[in-house]
């Protein structure tokens, strides 16, 4: 009797277990792609994208984008521990990413206001922790919510916009030196100056911030 009920105990373990995630790994991070994206070198020396689970940062060219992936980075450690859960059509390993603190990063992100829930895809119990979280950030303006009309990276990778973004503006973001007061096109080979660390979706937001255009890409 006492070893059916520790059968099935160790069962159900196993089934939650599987259920919840498939398997977990520590790795090296050696590349950055964006705010949900990274890539990790596995003990077997193997490379392998990893693509945050459940949440969207803005792209890269999006306002925001260069922000988020530069926040992301001070979040990661050398070594990372990668919870898969799932394997996306571009064979990308989706997972939940914690630091070599124990933080998780995907939840660190909405929490700090870089990333939003990606609801079509997060269906996890803890997402709608995250979906609070995400709400607080927006309510403290923390990040990319410091813009009055965010838009969601899935709509900008679909080429949509809300009336007060058009596309125009939308393909040409500005990032703002901080020591300059110059702000500088994505096009422009300043763009990723080491005081550049304020971003503009559009020149006239820079402009309003008391930011002059560079003249070398205006």
């Amino acid at each position: 009797m006492h070893k059916t009920i520790h059968a099935l105990t160790f069962t159900l373990f196993l089934f939650l277990f599987l259920t919840s995630s498939l398997y977990a790994f520590t790795a090296q991070v050696v590349k950055v792609s964006d705010g949900d994206t990274i890539t990790v070198l596995t003990e077997d020396k193997k490379e392998a994208r990893i693509r945050f689970y459940g949440v969207d940062t803005p792209e890269r060219g999006q306002a925001f984008g260069r922000v988020a992936t530069e926040h992301l980075k001070t979040l990661l450690t050398p070594t990372v521990e990668i919870e898969v859960l799932d394997q996306d059509r571009y064979g990308r390993l989706v997972g939940l990413v914690y630091n070599s603190a124990g933080t998780n990063l995907n939840q660190q992100m909405v929490a700090d206001g870089y990333a939003w829930v990606y609801t079509r895809y997060c269906s996890k119990s803890f997402c709608s922790d995250w979906k609070q979280l995400q709400n607080e950030a927006r309510s403290a303006a923390s990040g990319l919510w410091r813009d009055r009309d965010p838009v969601p990276p899935w709509q900008w990778r679909q080429g949509k916009r809300s009336s007060s973004h058009p596309d125009k503006e939308l393909s040409a973001p500005f990032s703002g030196n901080t020591e300059s007061q110059v702000a500088h096109r994505e096009s422009c080979r300043h763009y990723d100056c080491k005081h550049c660390s304020v971003e503009f979706q559009t020149a006239a937001e820079a402009k309003n911030a008391g930011f002059r255009l560079c003249r070398m890409c205006n």
